[in-house]
């Protein structure tokens, strides 16, 4: 078995510049591939975190009802303090944290301006963990760094620029009442927030949970979002939540984000598409590398025939020169993608902003080893199969012919 690799590898060996220029091929494609896959493994891990930590969590816990209808007025389907106290012990030390929120929405003016609003009630003591990764504060501060004023509020930047207000300003804000009619409380603006998408910030508002509780005239919440220590810890959580026979229900925050769901799947078509492309364009090199091979060596090939060598252990020679090309061409195009995506750590190349967003993002590619593994092993089974492919011509090839070849 040594003497055919040995024979394959000087085989390789005898046309550099054939040799360069197939395994420069592979090297490309293959690069491509990993710097494709390094993107959206990274943008799938942004969104991820994006999502669970911009107020989504890792679960939710709520009414059924407030997952699948819609409330003829606020806190319909809300959870009680005493409901919510019985799921705090069943939750026990599991979570990070467990954040309790109240969706309202209403008018909010300044006497000169009016606009309506979708915001959020939160509790200040623990408001950073809710927003650890969106809604940053771009002016003033957060309801966190203001629990001494319960009646004081977050705008986004937009509403605020429409509305003609700024840090320390008043505004009034009018919503619906759980028992009906409609109720106005005055608030001080302590902080403006920017989500970075002009659409949401034109309607956001945020407010400490007990000034919307009074607002509201309820002591209920909307739901509880819960952040984990261990995101495995979810699925023994819902078991255990489940099994406590609560009137509640729980959701993950894969389930609550069909934007996630739809970014997986147009991403993993568009990988499917890019590859199929790239291992076409891989399996025509190598094809036409070894064709050309087989020609240039009929005589040596019927030589090794008249000897008594079977044609399959011909084929699996020429099947081996592919493999070693491809193998050559993927730890080539494998550095280049390292050697990419160790740049983006390092050097900030920023990306134009996405449809619905004010600013860009930073590019980043992630190495994974699993990725190169499989899309190695993608590319050097693609070069044995075509060099297999190419071979076919050497099985089938006249001893007494190819022995006339000159």
């Amino acid at each position: 078995m040594k003497q055919w690799i040995v024979l394959a590898l000087r085989n390789i060996l005898r046309s550099p510049a054939r040799t360069l220029v197939t395994v420069l091929t592979v090297a490309m494609g293959t690069a491509a591939l990993l710097l494709a896959l390094g993107y959206i493994i990274a943008t799938f891990q942004a969104i991820k975190f994006q999502t669970i930590f911009s107020g989504t969590g890792h679960l939710q816990i709520a009414d059924e009802r407030e997952f699948s209808s819609t409330p003829s007025h606020p806190l319909e389907f809300g959870l009680t303090p005493a409901l919510r106290q019985s799921v705090d012990g069943v939750i026990g030390a599991q979570s990070a944290s467990i954040v309790p929120l109240i969706d309202f929405s209403g008018l909010i003016s300044t006497g000169e301006q009016t606009l309506i609003f979708s915001g959020l009630a939160v509790d200040p003591a623990i408001e950073t963990q809710l927003y650890r990764a969106a809604k940053p504060i771009v002016r003033g501060t957060g309801l966190a760094m203001n629990q001494d004023k319960p009646y004081s509020i977050v705008l986004g930047a937009e509403l605020a620029r429409r509305l003609k207000v700024d840090i320390g300003g008043s505004v009034t804000v009018i919503s619906a009442m759980s028992r009906g009619g409609y109720n106005a409380m005055d608030f001080e603006v302590v902080g403006l927030t920017s989500t970075n998408v002009p659409a949401v910030d034109l309607r956001y508002v945020s407010v400490p949970i007990q000034a919307a509780q009074e607002l509201i005239g309820s002591d209920r919440i909307d739901r509880l979002v819960v952040f984990l220590e261990d995101e495995k810890a979810g699925t023994s959580l819902q078991a255990r939540l489940k099994d406590s026979q609560l009137p509640v229900v729980s959701r993950t925050w894969l389930e609550l984000s069909p934007f996630y769901r739809q970014i997986y799947t147009m991403y993993r078509a568009q990988f499917l598409f890019m590859g199929s492309v790239v291992a076409l364009v891989v399996f025509l090199a190598v094809l036409n590398v070894m064709a050309i091979i087989v020609t240039e060596r009929t005589r040596e090939i019927g030589t090794l025939r008249a000897l008594g060598i079977p044609a399959p252990v011909v084929r699996l020679v020429i099947a081996f020169e592919g493999g070693v090309l491809s193998l050559a061409g993927v730890l080539v195009g494998g550095l280049v993608a390292g050697a990419f995506s160790l740049l983006t750590r390092h050097i900030v190349i920023m990306m134009p902003p996405p449809p619905g967003y004010s600013s860009g993002y930073p590019l980043t590619v992630l190495w994974s080893w699993w990725g190169f593994l499989a899309v190695g092993s993608f590319m050097v089974a693609v070069g044995v199969l075509a060099a297999a492919f190419a071979s076919r011509r050497a099985a089938r090839m006249n001893i007494i012919m190819a022995l006339g070849r000159g």
